[in-house]
């Protein structure tokens, strides 16, 4: 089982992080979704990361990378 870090953004800065847990990316995914879905009244949007890469990021225009 691997931990992917869910970052919750707000005004295109992370405002919280959360540990995933999961054994797939599908598998964050959908546990970040559930996770945003509980908050969504204080952020604007999540991104998935597996260490160094971004398994997913919602909504896709939450924040432009540099």
């Amino acid at each position: 089982m691997k931990a992917m870090r869910c970052y919750f953004l707000k005004n295109g800065v992370i405002r919280a992080v959360d540990v995933v847990r999961c054994t797939t990316d599908e598998a964050g995914i959908e546990n970040a979704r559930q996770l945003f879905e509980n908050r969504k009244a204080e952020f604007a949007g999540f991104e998935l990361w597996d260490g160094a890469r971004l398994v997913h990021q919602h909504p896709a225009t939450v924040r432009q990378p540099a």
